[in-house]
């Protein structure tokens, strides 16, 4: 199955803490064969799908998932959402963290709130 469009909305915890993904509306239970889609007839959350993937044709792969689990992850750690949107300006989150990493500041993207007392 490749969900293609993780995103934490859809991403929940039960009574027990487990985790549960859900919207599968978009999910692919293509045959190998028949994964070319035109991206922009899909609307993945923006923010969560890869560069790569968007507006154009595309083989939908797992690599989907990956992306946008990593920036789930990233989403989590660092307390922001993927894209936000400013007065005059837009962070696109992953475009933050790399800069940050380059820069050797990755410790300065860590939500304060993970940081512990």
């Amino acid at each position: 199955i490749i969900h293609y469009n993780l995103k934490s909305s859809n991403v929940l915890l039960d009574s027990s803490g487990e985790t549960k993904v859900g919207d599968f509306g978009l999910a692919r239970l293509l045959p190998l064969l028949d994964r070319y889609i035109l991206s922009s007839k899909i609307q993945s959350a923006l923010g969560y799908v890869a560069p790569e993937f968007a507006c154009q044709t595309v083989k939908i792969t797992e690599k989907c998932d990956v992306y946008g689990f990593g920036i789930l992850v990233l989403e989590i750690v660092t307390g922001r959402k993927p894209v936000e949107y400013m007065e005059d300006d837009v962070i696109v989150l992953c475009d933050m963290v790399r800069g940050a990493l380059e820069e050797g500041k990755a410790e300065d993207c860590i939500d304060q709130r993970l940081h512990g007392n």
